[in-house]
């Protein structure tokens, strides 16, 4: 990026089945400091922070069971995340423990 230009970015989340919504356009500077978006991964056996820019992952926490939705809650500083055999699991960065929530009864929809 240039020094001391505006940027503008959109994102849009892409799953198996289609394309989200375009989120509303956000518009930076490049002079002043920013923190970059975090994309967070799920795949067969972890959870992971990627960084595209500097093409490095960071774990978060290795699985049991396939992660089929995710979410991250900044302020409570936890990943919840529903796995194939139907659990709704947590974990907080902090206190660097898993727990499961509960088993849930037929198939989630996210």
């Amino acid at each position: 990026l240039e020094n001391n230009k505006m940027y503008y970015f959109e994102v849009q989340a892409f799953t198996e089945i289609g394309l989200g919504a375009t989120a509303d356009p956000i518009s930076i500077i490049s002079s002043q400091e920013k923190p970059l978006p975090t994309l967070l991964v799920a795949s067969s056996e972890s959870i992971f922070i990627d960084d595209i820019d500097a093409n490095q992952s960071h774990p978060v926490i290795d699985t049991t069971a396939n992660p089929i939705e995710l979410a991250y809650l900044m302020k409570e500083n936890n990943f919840y995340w529903i796995n194939i055999g139907n659990e709704l699991l947590m974990y907080n960065t902090l206190t660097k423990n898993p727990v499961k929530i509960i088993d849930i009864w037929g198939t989630p929809k996210g």
